[in-house]
């Protein structure tokens, strides 16, 4: 996946889980879509942007548990929203990076 594929799917997600947050019944199944779109490619390279995108991803399956009751002992989400949200924050972040440092241009 290229940088700039990578950098569109990091700018919208913030904007998806801001939406998904909002309701008063987030569907488990469109987050879990979010998830797929943030989910690293296989055979992705090493990088700092893509270590980023994997703890958002498993910072959104951690709402997705959670929403299944497979979180046991957790009932408050804020903390999981804001940490996913601030998460892809820090992935475009790397992103741009990853880009001004002439890395690569995989992210």
């Amino acid at each position: 996946m290229d940088n700039i594929e990578a950098r569109k799917i990091a700018e919208l997600a913030p904007q998806k889980l801001l939406e998904l947050r909002a309701r008063p019944s987030p569907s488990i199944k469109d987050l879990a879509a979010v998830a797929d779109e943030v989910r690293i490619p296989p055979g992705s390279e090493r990088s700092a942007a893509n270590q980023c995108r994997v703890e958002v991803w498993l910072a959104i399956r951690q709402i997705v548990r959670t929403l299944e009751g497979n979180n046991p002992g957790t009932s408050n989400l804020t903390a999981f929203w804001r940490q996913a949200i601030d998460l892809t924050k820090l992935w475009l972040e790397a992103i741009d990076g990853y880009y001004r440092h002439g890395d690569g241009n995989a992210a």
